[in-house]
């Protein structure tokens, strides 16, 4: 399996808003949708059962990813995504999140969508390359000022999955789709 990370910062009048909830709404990626699974899939488990000859049913793809962003306003939405798919994830790779937010009125809590949120991912051959700083073309990311410092920032606080743990090395070719995002509300 490979990586895949949707990052960005939530603000509401220029001041990071906590407790936003950031869902996924679709990848796509050469003009379907992209299957995804949990960042924790292509576990220890999951390769002893590939080794034993399949004994067990392969993983199912999600159906709700989300999260909340933290008291910066940042998200990180991790998920992985299967080789099978390389073909169909390099080809033009897109993303929608959408954004919640709850606003208690008296003793009614109403959860506000914001908006949904579209942008383009890029393919990033070396994830530890991209975690030093290394992006490859942050322009592909479209007009969004900045949004290079934003992921290189988010980036180094994602929890990097402990090499000393998997069945084979880790391959200096694994790729990763990332999504970077800036939302002012």
């Amino acid at each position: 399996m490979n990586s895949g990370y949707i990052l960005g910062i939530v603000r509401r009048s220029g001041r990071p808003l906590q407790n936003a909830l950031i869902g996924l709404d679709w990848i796509r990626a050469g003009g379907q949708l992209l299957n995804i699974y949990g960042s924790d899939t292509d576990s220890f488990t999951d390769r002893v059962r590939i080794l034993r000859g399949g004994s067990s049913p392969p993983p199912r793809p999600l159906r709700n990813l989300f999260t909340t962003t933290d008291e910066a306003g940042v998200f990180v939405l991790s998920f992985q995504w299967s080789g099978t798919d390389l073909g169909t994830a390099i080809d033009n790779p897109r993303c929608q999140i959408f954004v919640l937010v709850e606003e208690p009125t008296g003793n009614v809590v109403t959860a506000r969508l914001y908006g949904r949120y579209v942008a383009n991912m890029i393919t990033s051959v070396s994830l530890s390359q991209a975690s030093g700083g290394l992006i490859p073309n942050p322009t592909q990311l479209g007009d969004q000022i900045g949004i290079g410092v934003d992921i290189f920032t988010v980036l180094r606080r994602i929890r990097r999955p402990m090499i000393g743990v998997t069945i084979a090395p880790p391959s200096p070719d694994m790729y990763a789709l990332i999504a970077g995002y800036r939302i002012d509300l």
